[in-house]
């Protein structure tokens, strides 16, 4: 899993400095219209055009609530949790 340099945003949900991604499926870089996940809150969010961050919107968020990939990193989110 290939991890891209991203310009410096912070996390719409804590606040968090995030400077970098990776993809589950491929080692591509992100792009506009992708989702992210903070590793540190779990907040999902959304790349805008220049690559800055935005909440999803209704249909997003719809789209998203069973997403696989979404409930995998969630799932192994809580699970890094409880062991630290």
């Amino acid at each position: 899993m290939k991890q891209h340099r991203l310009q410096e945003s912070r996390c719409l949900g804590c606040g968090k400095l995030l400077d970098c991604a990776s993809c589950l499926q491929h080692d591509d870089a992100p792009g506009p219209g992708d989702v992210t996940i903070c590793l540190d809150c779990g907040h999902i969010m959304i790349f805008t055009d220049d690559m800055g961050l935005r909440n999803p919107n209704f249909a997003e968020i719809h789209d998203l609530a069973g997403d696989a990939d979404v409930l995998l990193i969630q799932r192994l989110r809580k699970e890094t949790e409880k062991d630290e």
